[in-house]
């Protein structure tokens, strides 16, 4: 009797797994996908208005953009150079990767009337590390009656616990950043845009590929490092790692770490000075000088830890 029903319980049995996994592993149907991408969001604080030559300010963006972008948190920025005037749009988004993957420049450009021009390229960015980051490009034109825009975009994507900043490329009819990140709660997306310059040759010309190599970094150290905020420093963005002078080599208006004068703190070399004479030997008049001679060279112990600190 069972075993004429077989095939029917295994049938039912495949149908509620299925279901299952669907509803957890592929959708979310029954889980909060936005919660992991609101506290990854939380990072974005940390992202500079200030890095170089570079000065930021926040842009509004229109909550049907957020909803049609699937951006759960976002940055969008434009950052002026002080000096040539340029601008560059950061637009930094993060979501669940069935909405970060759809929405692409390509796509989106065109939407709002520009025409892409030419192909979609690949550009890499070499960061400090030894890494690179791997982006796309594209140029986009739109031209009305009263205006003609120009401008080069640069994107890509960044799995947190990938920490990389890909292109995945299409093949065989595989839309490959969908294939690629599959269905994933969180997902990083980044934009670069500037307006394209008659004197623009190759996309290493565009300002947006100059602000992209200074600023992924900076991005980075935000995202996924051990919680070490960046500071700025003398106008230029210090990311960690890099060499920190001591406070007095400074302008007393200049910005400090607080980890640094911690460092440069001298009561271990008081303590070996204080060593030096613990041995109560008969007094020596002819040593006394010596003893007050070598007081100096352990005097130079606080030297050499300021090097260390740095």
């Amino acid at each position: 009797m069972i075993r004429g029903h077989l095939p029917l319980i295994l049938a039912i049995v495949m149908i509620a797994l299925l279901t299952l996994v669907e509803g957890f592993a592929m959708k979310d149907r029954w889980g909060s996908p936005d919660v992991e991408a609101e506290e990854l969001g939380k990072l974005f604080d940390k992202v500079p208005k200030q890095i170089g030559a570079w000065t930021g300010q926040d842009m509004p963006v229109d909550e049907l953009v957020k909803k049609t972008a699937g951006a759960v948190a976002y940055v969008q920025r434009r950052y002026v150079h002080n000096t040539t005037n340029q601008a560059v749009v950061l637009w930094l988004i993060v979501g669940h990767s069935r909405d970060i993957v759809r929405h692409t420049p390509n796509v989106c450009y065109p939407a709002s009337g520009f025409r892409q021009e030419g192909s979609i390229l690949r550009q890499p960015f070499d960061l400090p590390d030894g890494s690179t980051a791997e982006f796309f490009t594209a140029k986009f034109d739109k031209e009305d009656a009263f205006s003609h825009q120009k401008e080069r975009v640069f994107w890509a994507w960044n799995h947190p616990d990938i920490k990389k900043w890909e292109s995945p490329k299409d093949s065989f009819m595989i839309d490959g950043p969908r294939f690629h990140y599959g269905l994933k709660r969180a997902l990083y997306k980044v934009y670069f845009s500037s307006a394209v310059t008659a004197d623009e040759s190759t996309t290493d010309d565009n300002a947006a590929a100059e602000f992209a190599q200074l600023m992924l970094p900076a991005i980075d150290a935000a995202l996924f490092s051990d919680g070490t905020p960046t500071e700025t420093l003398l106008g230029d963005t210090v990311l960690p790692g890099d060499t920190l002078l001591p406070s007095d080599a400074l302008p007393s208006d200049s910005v400090v770490p607080a980890d640094v004068p911690a460092a440069i703190e001298e009561p271990a070399a008081i303590d070996e000075t204080e060593e030096t004479p613990a041995a109560e030997e008969p007094p020596v008049a002819e040593e006394a000088p010596a003893a007050a001679e070598e007081a100096p060279a352990t005097e130079e112990a606080p030297a050499a830890e300021t090097e260390t600190a740095g």
